[in-house]
């Protein structure tokens, strides 16, 4: 079954808005694209299965009950496109136990300065995979978690102009059954993480 009428149109337009502040101050850039340069990063996110409507509009908070850490590479452009491929190797721990592999083209735009304040954007969606033992925090009505999901990522990089090669990195680490289609509804995460990146 889709979603109905009145959820799809909610969504899209919580989407749209997400992706119009993603993008609104890259217009400001005489370049589009970044250069052609790899990332490695540091993470740690506290997750909740509240949907992401629910916890920006504070209708129905859920304490964070799981957590993760790990590392991410993102390489440098795929066959001359200017799209990143973006690979993480994540722990899980708390009400969770796990690894999580995470694949995922990325687009990200150049760099946007404030003064001496620099700003990047990245939005990207692939696979996300649990391997090893985990525990019943994605169920949901007796629904065991899956194990493969899509995944969708949403980034803001924030760092000073003289030390543009390290970034302060806030995400949004979503786990998602795509409206019910790949995995039944009710399954899924959202993690909000915070990492150090140094761009190569």
């Amino acid at each position: 079954m889709f979603p109905t009428k009145s959820v799809f149109y909610k969504n899209a337009i919580f989407h749209t808005i997400m992706l119009l502040y993603i993008f609104s101050f890259a217009c400001r850039s005489s370049e589009i694209f970044p250069s052609n340069h790899s990332s490695l990063s540091l993470l740690y996110g506290e997750g909740s299965k509240a949907k992401i409507q629910n916890i920006i509009g504070r209708k129905k908070l859920i304490s964070p009950v799981s957590y993760l850490t790990g590392v991410e590479y993102r390489s440098p452009y795929i066959y001359q496109l200017p799209i990143k491929l973006d690979t993480q190797i994540l722990k899980h721990f708390g009400r969770q136990h796990a690894f999580e592999v995470v694949v995922c083209p990325v687009i990200e735009t150049s760099n946007v300065f404030l003064g001496k304040i620099g700003f990047t954007w990245a939005i990207g969606n692939g696979v996300s995979g649990l391997i090893g033992k985990y525990t019943n925090f994605e169920e949901t009505k007796g629904v065991k978690t899956r194990r493969f999901l899509n995944y969708l990522l949403i980034e803001q990089n924030t760092f000073l102009k003289e030390y543009a090669n390290y970034q302060l990195t806030l995400r949004w680490h979503h786990r998602c059954h795509v409206f019910g289609k790949i995995a039944p509804k009710g399954t899924g995460s959202n993690f909000f993480i915070i990492g150090i990146k140094y761009v190569m």
